[in-house]
């Protein structure tokens, strides 16, 4: 039983795998003649092919250039899987329906929806990260301090942060 649930998400896996690059590969085809470049003449990478990517866990912060994030999220992900395992097997050596037993068979369930969840986050995170790629960081942020527009004749002193984009 757990061979097969094992095989299962080893498969959706790989499936995502071929179904997000393909998609990744349409829609950077659709949109080639309108491709967005950064000040530094690099292409802005697509949010979507990201997103799309990390159903394979850490490959989505692979393509946006997160090694570190990328090794986190595959450890994480190689962790739960290998717990979705280990409870399965400890489960399969108890007697059904005794108290040991749903213990493990709990354990095993919250995994998989911890993988679930990671599964999530690692797409979020690989979509925030590929839509903020090109976002300027300068210095260029100012405080002024000086009088409010009046409203209803009423003048305040005020301190204003602008943000220039």
């Amino acid at each position: 039983m757990y061979k097969t649930i094992s095989l299962i998400v080893i498969l959706f896996e790989f499936s995502a795998w071929t179904v997000s690059d393909s998609f990744a590969q349409q829609q950077e085809t659709l949109h080639a003649d309108t491709a967005m470049t950064i000040p530094g003449g690099v292409a802005k990478r697509s949010p979507n092919a990201a997103m799309w990517r990390s159903l394979v866990p850490g490959w989505g912060q692979f393509y946006n250039k997160e090694y570190v994030k990328s090794v986190l999220v595959l450890g994480g992900q190689g962790a739960l899987i290998y717990s979705v395992d280990f409870y399965n097997r400890k489960a399969g050596r108890e007697l059904r329906n005794s108290e040991a037993y749903n213990f493990y068979i709990d354990r095993r369930n919250l995994m998989y929806w911890l993988m679930g969840v990671t599964t999530i986050l690692g797409m979020v995170d690989a979509f925030i990260d590929a839509h903020l790629a090109d976002f300027d960081v300068s210095s260029e942020l100012s405080l002024r301090t000086g009088r409010l527009q009046p409203v209803s004749g009423v003048q305040a002193t005020s301190i204003a942060l602008q943000i220039r984009f």
